[in-house]
């Protein structure tokens, strides 16, 4: 696994149930990040929205803790949510508040996304490394946000519904070794350069470049830990980045 591109380590915040609780680091909930989704002209600006599990929402961590320019960090709340009308366990918010001059903050473009084409293209597989960008809530910073990265491979495509809590999900299952803290965070699908592949990606003539791409979101551990048990269980939960898009795709975000 190469070195970790800075600016994705600085798409991630953390969630906490209320402004005193983030200010405090006490109450942690799980991990959100951020996606910019351009404009549809030079001209427009590009558009920024927080994602993370639907299920870290409903358990009432909706405060943001975002690091800001001077070392510091900034929390704002986030009551507008928005979740996958098919029970996917994927939520986006839109954060008007989020100043580009004063939050430390590196929106993921939606050109990053592993779309179902794109997962055919790369004949992406099992094997395939994976890096998941989130919170260590042993050690998650005082003063400012420190994301910390799990490193791990797929081990399963998102053929059939995964069981998890009481439905099924779509959803990659991928061998990294993730802890409570991690439910919402980023997990990117990373290419090394000259890397074999089963085919060559459709439109590519050479391979001599990194290519990494968002392949979704952490869910969480299969099978589910046991209340107050931090060890580690193997399997990670992926929901498809696809099942993103289908939220941002929706008319009250598209409009």
């Amino acid at each position: 696994m190469p070195r970790i591109l800075d600016h994705i380590l600085k798409c991630t915040a953390y969630l906490y149930a209320s402004e005193r609780d983030a200010r405090s680091s006490t109450r942690q909930g799980g991990t959100c990040f951020f996606v910019g989704v351009p404009g549809s002209d030079k001209e427009s600006t590009e558009d920024v929205y927080v994602i993370t599990n639907s299920h870290v929402i409903d358990d009432g961590f909706t405060h943001i803790r975002v690091n800001t320019r001077d070392n510091r960090f900034d929390v704002i709340e986030v009551d507008n949510w928005v979740v996958n009308p098919n029970g996917d366990d994927v939520a986006v918010g839109t954060v008007a508040s989020l100043d580009a001059e004063r939050h430390d903050v590196e929106p993921i473009s939606t050109d990053l996304f592993l779309t179902e084409q794109l997962l055919k293209d790369w004949c992406v597989g099992p094997g395939d490394e994976t890096f998941t960008v989130g919170r260590f809530i042993n050690h998650e910073g005082q003063e400012r946000n420190l994301p910390s990265v799990r490193f791990g491979n797929i081990s399963m495509l998102p053929y059939e519904g995964v069981r998890y809590g009481n439905a099924n999900h779509d959803a990659y299952l991928v061998e990294s070794r993730s802890v409570p803290g991690y439910s919402g965070s980023p997990t990117f699908l990373q290419i090394l350069p000259m890397s074999w592949r089963p085919c060559r990606p459709r439109g590519r003539t050479s391979l001599s470049t990194l290519s990494v791409f968002l392949l979704g979101v952490d869910m969480g551990v299969l099978p589910p830990r046991p209340e107050g048990r931090n060890e580690y269980t193997g399997m990670m939960v992926v929901i498809p980045v696809w099942k993103l898009q289908e939220i941002l795709d929706l008319p009250q975000l598209a409009k």
